[in-house]
């Protein structure tokens, strides 16, 4: 495992409370939207999806700089990998969501900010060894 290269790490951290704030607006938006139309969790994953595509964005032009893809079949691997790998963080914040808001009794704020904590760390670890990572690819 390599050491982190703190420059890249906080701007991860400073690009995250960007990311942060987008994930928890969209959040907000999706919850106030939707709460009365489709069930709960359904809105947590819409939320997800969205955020972590904005996410994907915003590490991989502003943090990841060297593992961005340099072409459009790249991009859109890098993407699926990003999608794919944030599906466990998002079972882990729907397992979150339901010990808050099922077991603790606590609100669906509350279950959302646990899980973002949680989200942050293990983006940082998915993001530098499996998303952006500098792969060579076919000249289109």
């Amino acid at each position: 495992m390599k050491a982190v290269a703190w420059p890249d790490f906080a701007r991860y951290l400073l690009v995250g409370l960007l990311n942060t704030g987008a994930g928890y607006g969209i959040f907000a938006v999706c919850y106030l939207g939707l709460r009365d139309h489709v069930p709960y969790l359904f809105i947590v994953v819409i939320a997800h999806v969205l955020a972590v595509s904005f996410a994907f964005f915003s590490q991989g032009r502003l943090v990841f700089r060297r593992g961005w893809p340099r072409t459009r079949s790249g991009l859109l691997h890098a993407w699926m990998r990003s999608q794919f790998g944030y599906l466990g963080i998002l079972v882990l914040g729907l397992l979150i969501h339901g010990l808050v808001v099922g077991v603790l009794e606590r609100s669906a704020w509350w279950a959302q900010a646990c899980a973002t904590v949680v989200a942050v760390m293990a983006g940082w670890l998915l993001n530098q060894h499996l998303v952006f990572v500098r792969k060579e690819e076919p000249r289109q």
